[in-house]
């Protein structure tokens, strides 16, 4: 395995963040050339809509880190076990008494 694909997902996740605030500020400063095909200057609760969409991908940036680590590991004991076939000879467990 290269590298843990867990520090992509966060440097993805600290890029999301600065950008959650940049469009906080521009529509507290109502930048609407920033929201030309959005529209989210004319709603009269953009900031709000703002925040629930940011709890939204919060959400789901978490479910994304599991996903991530399950795959993780997945591969790194696929790698591992196919190592483990070459060099091991597995012996039966248990022996059929019929």
């Amino acid at each position: 395995m290269d590298s843990n694909p867990l520090f992509q997902v966060m440097e993805a996740y600290k890029v999301y963040i600065e950008c959650f605030k940049v469009a906080k500020r521009a529509v507290k400063q109502q930048q609407s050339n920033l929201f030309a095909e959005l529209n989210l200057l004319t709603q009269p609760n953009a900031q709000q809509h703002i925040v629930k969409t940011k709890v939204e991908i919060d959400d789901l940036f978490v479910f994304l880190l599991w996903a991530t680590f399950e795959r993780f590991v997945i591969i790194y004991l696929q790698d591992k076990g196919a190592g483990l076939q070459q060099s091991v000879t597995p012996f039966a467990l248990a022996t059929s008494s019929v």
